[in-house]
């Protein structure tokens, strides 16, 4: 017997082979950036720095740059060609204006393309503008401040103020606008000054904003700002200041704590403590003699006619003021609307 072998489906086969074989090549632009990065070292302040990036088309099709854009307004970018044939190059010039400025400086351009496998591309200049005037410190932070009414009581603290050497700066004069902050001078000239601010104790409490102003001559920048900072706070801090008993649900008695403190030097001693609701009852605990005090305040529901916004007077004696010091915790609680009804019922 003779076995006979049949190629079934051969003409569909080549043709699948040949399909498989043939490979489309498509044109494509490439983007190419010759040292897209560039450093300008130390430049001073108000110089203009302006730098050529050179772009290139490595593709075998046109490459289109279809915008630049500067990271700040004080970054100028012009582009001389958008449209690159293969091979062809254009330069992408920057400018960056110092003008303002001063420390390490980063700014970037960055280039939209129809380059499919880079559509966004990133120039980049960075160095270091030497300011006209050095201001040391830069900000003036006097910390957390306790709050003294003591005539003379001040925080204290030092400033010096240059010119860079080669400027044409002068320093005129330092102006404080705040009654809160005084600038005594200690010593100086038209290139350097040094002096103390002294932030009076008895401003008022909260977070203190302000600036010191100093005026400039020779230069384009007139002013440049000191600015200053300080978190005020009482010598007597309670936690929480607010003791909130909520939404109350019924008749039991309900009790919170709060934490006295005496931040200041000396010690303090508790001449009263009462408040003005006949739901809430107060007691005092010394905890750490005249530095730390234990607040336990009751809260009796069925004394409650309607919400509960009551206070805790406190009343302390101190070596260092002649008059009493007061201080207020606030308390506060809510009948739901059902429990009212209820009552009324009743």
């Amino acid at each position: 017997m003779t076995a006979t072998l049949r190629l079934v489906g051969l003409p569909t086969i080549s043709v699948f082979l040949v399909l498989l074989c043939s490979v489309s090549v498509y044109a494509v632009p490439q983007l190419s950036i010759v040292g897209a990065e560039h450093s300008f070292g130390a430049v001073a302040q108000g110089d203009k720095v302006t730098h050529s990036f050179l772009l290139k088309n490595l593709g075998d099709e046109n490459l289109e740059i279809q915008r630049v854009v500067p990271s700040c307004g004080c970054t100028v970018s012009t582009l001389e060609k958008n449209s690159l044939a293969p091979g062809e190059e254009t330069s992408l010039n920057v400018d960056f204006d110092t003008r303002g400025m001063s420390g390490p400086k980063v700014k970037t351009v960055r280039i939209y393309t129809n380059d499919p496998e880079q559509l966004t591309a990133l120039v980049t200049m960075k160095g270091e503008v030497q300011p006209d005037l050095i201001v040391e410190p830069q900000r003036v932070h006097f910390g957390e401040v306790l709050r003294d009414e003591s005539e003379g009581a001040f925080v204290e603290r030092a400033i010096k103020v240059s010119t860079r050497k080669g400027s044409s700066a002068k320093i005129k004069k330092l102006i404080s606008r705040s009654k809160w902050v005084q600038l005594e001078k200690v010593k100086g000239d038209d290139h350097s000054y040094e002096g103390v601010l002294k932030l009076r104790k008895d401003v008022e409490v909260g977070e203190f904003r302000e600036r010191i102003i100093i005026e400039v001559e020779g230069i384009k920048q007139r002013t440049v700002n000191l600015p200053l900072y300080a978190s005020v706070r009482e010598k007597i801090q309670i936690k929480p200041q607010v003791l909130s008993f909520g939404i109350i649900d019924g008749s039991r008695s309900l009790e919170k704590e709060a934490k006295i403190e005496n931040k200041g030097s000396s010690t303090l001693r508790l001449l009263s403590a009462t408040t003005d609701s006949s739901a809430v009852s107060v007691s005092v605990e010394e905890t750490n003699p005249g530095k730390v005090f234990l607040l336990k305040v009751k809260l009796d529901a069925e004394q409650i006619e309607k919400d509960l916004k009551s206070a805790i007077r406190l009343k302390f004696a101190s070596p260092e003021v002649e008059e009493e010091q007061e201080v207020l915790v606030s308390v506060t609680a809510v009948l739901p609307p059902s429990f009212l009804k209820s009552r009324k019922q009743g």
